[in-house]
């Protein structure tokens, strides 16, 4: 269905951001080629999510993405809208939520940032995930 070579390009970046960031900790530098790699990143996640909206994978990917965002480049992305009508009962829904909320206060949308932030606490709260609602 794919060609193999858009598939090792899309396990090669997924690979690669689903690592937990931390500053100070072994990795976290290594993290900064989300900045010359960011637009090629979206574009696939992008394709991914439309190809198959379904994927948990993908869109658990898509949220490390927005924290390598956050932490190294931090700017707006074009998955928003994405994001914003996955149903509220998809798994990643509220991770997503909470990275985009993050991303807009690092542009400097205060208001955005709280609107998001508050979808992704009611639907953590929903789910009884107490310890991502504190």
């Amino acid at each position: 269905m794919f060609s193999p070579l858009l598939c090792v390009a899309k396990d090669c970046y997924f690979a690669r951001l689903s690592v937990g960031l931390y500053p100070g900790k072994p990795g976290y530098k290594e993290a900064r080629w989300i900045e010359s790699e960011d637009v090629n990143v979206e574009h696939l996640l992008n394709v991914f999510t439309t190809i198959n909206a379904d994927s948990n994978n993908t869109w658990n990917v898509c949220g490390y993405f927005m924290e390598h965002l956050y932490r190294h480049k931090p700017r707006r992305i074009l998955l928003g809208p994405k994001i914003e009508s996955l149903p509220d009962t998809h798994p990643s829904k509220p991770q997503c939520l909470f990275g985009l909320s993050r991303l807009f206060a690092s542009v400097g949308n205060a208001m955005e940032y709280k609107n998001l932030l508050i979808r992704a606490l009611k639907l953590w709260r929903e789910r009884g995930s107490d310890f991502e609602v504190a």
